[in-house]
């Protein structure tokens, strides 16, 4: 044998020969790999390379396992930017932004990326930018329009328009998406699931904020002030089309926990379901905060506008599938004596063959019936919402039934005939055949009971059908109530005719099988026993008649108090024509089976006895199936469609654990401001009027007529502090309008107030539902039904009250305005000396008074309760929060200056100091700055003596005293004082204040003086018209006038002047005197 002479490998070397190998080979391998990563990793420097990105982008599995990372920031211009149609890679912002987006094309599902697949990541990205598509505008996002990716530390900023599903980030969060960590400073506006983050949320939002406006303004609507205060047709018109605005979303059925909103949502007046983090919800939404203010018309909430619930359809077993379940045992005690009436005659194992069929065509009519009721249950049950019948209908449907109930009553009355010969012929028989003659007198007994009902059944018949005559005359009348009156007394004889028939036929049967048993034991028939069957099967063959008209007339009653019993916010689908026909035909098969049935019978008696066993049970079987029909006829005739009937709220059971339809952990800080059903947290828990129980809810159970709807939701350790206030009904501290649902350890401390309307409460303005262990400390302002926790409620329970009614009329309490019938109240407590818990009246044990010593010391007290405190604010802000004692006074010497403003004077208005028994908010009022003061003096009662020139408040008044006049004494000169005055300056913060004075002389020899200590110095002054005007350092001030009075030498040179008028006048008197005399005497004066 050959024998290698090579030496064995030592096993310990040959990893390090294969590691020598991949250093060998690796510069030939690396370049492979290299080439790999170039392919799935892609850069972006520039606008160019963006585009480049979204034209490859259009294939759908493109971008799977591509990373694609921002380098730089890039600004795309509206000519040559192109959204990213479907990404399902990872785009990578690395911090950088994207601006200059402008997006205007048309179609739907629009934004910097069209649609984000499963898988795909967006991250670490700013966008800035301006989408306003053209089109449907639906579905429309800053930054994605449909999410089924993941957004993670996205910012976008800029303005988001569209019609339906407009977010800040996203249009759509599907519910695979999941928005993490994301920042919306945007205006977004829209008509319908608009939202800061996502206008749908489906999917989850965590760790997110928006800073942004949302529908602000209304689109395409021009709105005024006439058409604002025209609520009844234009308000009502706008908002009917603006629905489901929130701060982060829409609408959401999914998760958004640890999120915030900051902007303002809605415009006054407008909208339905608005709310600071959603318009809609009946998913769960976990510690979110809303500081921004909130308006609408109507269901507008701090947190959610419109609460809907979480839904579950629950189905059980239906009498539908219990007469399944009889028939199918019908069927086998057939099938089982067709089975030992093998050795039998053909004939009856003919007769058994056509029973079968009869049987499996009742089978096959009731499982079409399943069917078709599971249809109907599929598309119509869920419409809860309808008015579709009116009286006029009803009184038309009562014709057909008043008229087979005529036919029943003639066909009873028929079958009394016979039934009268078939005894006579009976009596007949029992005296002649003396071996029996106890039996029949028997078997007569039991026909003659059996007519004796079936005449009492002719007379309810006839009463019962009289009334439903009488009830469509008076429903023509338009008295609906008494109408239901005679029909329910209608119903009753129905029942009572229908159970004498029941009898009837029952002994009837009885009779028929004893009497068949006599007959067999005997060896010939006798004529009188053959006359006797005969008219006894007339009389059943024309009951049977009556059984069919019975069973018309009761449907038929059926539809009219279907039609007169709905609810005008429910209707219920009847089934179509197909439906109704197989219900008749399930009757004729059974009304067939019953005639092969007593055909067999007779067969039996006569020619065999041992299939008799297997009769009985059929038989017995038979009436069984009878008596679910019966069971299925008495449901459908006291069935009263109502919304109760089939809602089930399991809101109060719920758990911490539970997520489905709640809100929970939130707290509103932002004012709320809208028309009807306004909350803090909720405006409002109630099915949407638009609801459609089979769109997005859980089904449990096999379907059947029997289900119920329940529902969930849940507002749990909830916190407002913001301020309420409706324009009308049901204002609310937590929740506006509670139909439905579960409100719990809530807390309430913000003013809430209604401007016209009613129902208002510290928790809930008006509940059908249970609040407990809340708690409200408010203010509340209202008309009628006003209560610390709810207005007008139904279940209260551990609750707590320390409010304040500052307006309010009738049923005012400290706990309930009023509380419906019915409703549990126990274990709630609350601090007031002069009001009553309910409608102003306490009750121990179920709402009571405590000492506020005692009150703050009660288990789960907030700590807020006990810390009173007088809130300064400014325009709707705080300024400064100053904590009191409960009890005491206010230490003046805490109040803050008011905040300066040009041109104003601000104080704080008034409140009282001397006991502080509640919190106080205390406004700053500001009035415009008085320039000029004057004085109540007056020239000749026109013009001010005095004019005060400064800035000072509207209050203020000055002081002005006039002193009396007085010679002033000074040896040096001679001065006069015209008028001597005093004027206090209120305080306005100026040193130096000018003075206008209207002085009495305008003579420039006036001098003016002020005093300045026990001295006067003269005051400089200049003139302006009547006025002289100077200023003075003081706020208080004296000052005089005065003159000079010099020497007067005007007197005595007018004097003089007169004494040398008087000597020139005399002495050139007496010249002329003179001549005259001399001339006459003739005598010639010369010179």
């Amino acid at each position: 044998m050959y024998k290698s002479n090579c030496r064995k490998m030592n096993p310990m070397k040959r990893p390090v020969a294969l590691l020598l190998v991949l250093l060998l080979i690796a510069p030939i391998l690396l370049p492979l790999f290299t080439v790999k990563a170039e392919e799935t990793t892609i850069t972006i420097s520039n606008a160019q390379e963006f585009i480049e990105v979204a034209k490859k982008a259009r294939l759908d599995s493109w971008s799977k396992g591509k990373q694609i990372i921002l380098q730089n920031d890039i600004y795309l211009s509206g000519e040559t930017f192109m959204p990213i149609p479907i990404f399902s890679g990872t785009f990578d912002g690395a911090g950088y932004t994207i601006s200059g987006v402008k997006l205007e094309e048309g179609g739907g599902g629009q934004g910097l990326f069209r649609y984000l697949e499963e898988g795909g990541i967006v991250k670490n990205l700013t966008v800035e930018g301006k989408i306003n598509p053209t089109g449907s505008k639906e579905i429309i996002g800053g930054i994605v329009g449909e999410n089924k990716g993941t957004l993670m530390k996205c910012t976008f900023v800029g303005e988001v328009t569209g019609t339906k599903q407009v977010g800040g980030l996203v249009g759509i969060n599907e519910a695979s998406g999941k928005i993490i960590d994301c920042l919306v400073n945007a205006t977004v506006y829209g008509q319908h699931q608009i939202g800061g983050v996502a206008g749908e949320n489906r999917g989850s939002i965590l760790r997110s904020t928006n800073k942004g406006n949302i529908n602000t303004h209304v689109i395409e609507e021009d709105i005024t002030f006439e058409k604002i205060v025209d609520e009844e047709t234009k308000v009502t018109e706008i908002s009917a089309d603006i629905t489901d605005i929130g701060g982060i979303t829409g609408l959401n059925t999914g998760m958004i926990q640890n999120s915030n909103n900051g902007g303002i949502v809605g415009y006054k007046h407008v909208g339905y379901n608005i709310g600071g983090i959603a318009g809609r919800q009946s998913g769960y939404i976990n510690a979110c905060t809303n500081i921004g203010t909130i308006y609408g018309r109507k269901e507008v909430g701090g947190i959610v506008g419109q609460m809907e619930p979480y839904t579950l359809l629950t189905y059980s077993k239906s009498q539908l599938d219990t007469l399944r379940n009889e028939l199918n045992t019908l069927e086998r005690l057939l099938q089982n004596a067709m089975t030992n009436g093998k050795g039998s005659t053909d004939l009856i194992s003919g007769q058994l063959s056509q029973m079968k069929t009869y049987v499996d065509t009742a089978q096959a009519h009731t499982e079409s019936l399943i069917d078709q009721t599971g249809e109907i249950i599929d598309t119509n049950v869920g419409e809860v919402n309808r008015i579709s019948v009116t009286i006029a209908e009803a009184i038309d449907r009562f014709v057909p039934v008043t008229e087979a109930f005529s036919d029943m009553a003639v066909s009873m009355e028929e079958a009394i005939a016979p039934l009268q010969k078939s005894m006579d012929y009976m009596v007949k028989l029992s005296n002649s055949m003396g071996r029996s003659i106890t039996e029949l007198e028997n078997v007569s007994n039991q026909v003659g009971s059996a007519l004796s009902e079936l005449e009492d059944a002719v007379y309810y018949l006839k009463r019962g059908n009289n009334l439903i005559i009488t009830a469509a005359e008076t429903l023509a009348n338009k008295d609906i109530e008494q109408a239901f009156a005679y029909l329910g007394d209608a119903r009753l004889s129905f029942e009572r005719s229908g159970s004498a028939l029941e009898g009837s036929l029952s002994k009837l049967q009885s009779s028929s099988s004893n009497f068949s048993k006599l007959l067999s034991n005997l060896e010939d028939s006798n004529e009188y026993g053959a006359k006797a069957i005969k008219s006894l099967r007339d009389a059943l063959d024309e009951i049977e008649i009556a059984a069919g008209y019975f069973s018309d007339s009761l449907k038929g009653v059926e539809e009219v108090i279907t039609y007169l019993s709905e609810q005008p916010e429910v209707t219920f689908t009847v089934g179509d024509s197909t439906y109704q026909d197989t219900k008749e035909s399930l009757y004729t098969s059974m009304h067939e089976t019953s005639d092969a049935l007593g055909e067999l019978n007779v067969i039996i008696n006569e020619q065999m006895n041992l299939a008799f066993d297997d009769l009985g049970k059929i038989t017995e079987q038979f009436f069984v199936v009878l008596d679910v029909l019966l069971d299925i006829t008495e449901s459908v005739m006291s069935f009263e469609p109502s919304v109760d009937n089939y809602t089930e709220d399991i809101s109060k059971i719920d758990t911490e654990s539970q997520t489905e339809g709640k809100v929970a952990n939130s707290t509103n800080k932002g004012f709320v401001k809208g028309d009807i059903n306004v909350g803090g947290i909720a405006g409002a828990m109630a099915v949407e009027k638009s609801f459609d129980p089979e769109d997005d809810l859980e089904i449990k159970g096999d379907k059947s007529i029997n289900f119920v709807f329940q529902t969930r939701a849940v507002l749990r350790s909830c916190r407002n502090i913001g301020e309420v206030e409706a324009k009308k009904d049901s204002a609310g501290g937590v929740v506006g309008l509670m139909q439905l649902g579960y409100v719990v350890d809530a807390v309430s401390e913000g003013k809430v107030a209604s401007e016209s309307g009613n129902y208002v409460g510290g928790i809930a303005g008006k509940s059908k539902s249970l609040i407990r262990s809340s708690y409200a400390k408010t203010f509340l302002s209202g008309g009628d039904y006003i209560g610390g926790i709810v207005g007008e409620g139904k279940d209260i329970i551990d609750c707590r009250a320390l409010i304040e009614i500052e307006k309010g009329n009738d049923y005012r309490g400290a706990v309930a305005g009023k509380v419906q019938s019915g409703g549990q109240v126990r274990g709630n407590y609350y601090v007031a000396d002069d009001l009553g818990a309910i409608d102003n009246i306490s009750y121990a044990g179920k709402a009571e008074p405590l000492v506020y010593e005692d009150f703050i010391t009660l288990e789960g007290m907030p700590k807020s309760f006990s810390e009173l405190a007088v809130y300064f604010m400014v325009e709707g802000k705080l300024l400064e929060k100053v904590q009191v004692t409960y009890g005491e006074a206010f230490d003046k010497g805490m109040l803050p200056e008011v905040p300066y403003r040009e041109n104003y004077y601000g104080k704080w208005e008034d409140f009282d100091k001397e006991c502080m028994l509640f919190d106080v908010y205390v406004d700053a009022v500001y009035s415009s700055l008085v320039t000029t003061l004057e004085s109540e003096q007056r020239l000749d009662q026109a013009m001010p003596i005095v004019l005060v020139e400064g800035l000072f408040n509207e209050t203020d008044k000055l002081v002005v005293e006039n002193l009396a006049q007085e010679k002033i004494e000074n040896k040096s000169d001679d001065k006069v004082a015209i008028e001597e005055w005093y004027v206090v300056i209120p305080e306005d913060g100026n040193e130096v204040h000018r003075i206008r004075y209207l002085a009495p002389d305008s003579n420039k020899t006036l001098t003016l003086e002020v005093k300045e200590g026990e001295n006067w110095k003269q005051q400089a002054y200049q003139r302006d018209g009547k006025y002289i005007y100077f200023d003075v350092a003081s706020h208080e001030v004296t000052w005089r006038s005065t003159r000079v009075e010099g020497p007067n030498y005007i007197k005595e040179i007018i004097i003089g002047i007169a004494i040398s008028m008087f000597i020139v006048g005399g002495s050139v008197f007496f010249h002329r005197s003179k001549k005259k005399r001399n001339r006459e005497e003739g005598i010639e004066l010369t010179d």
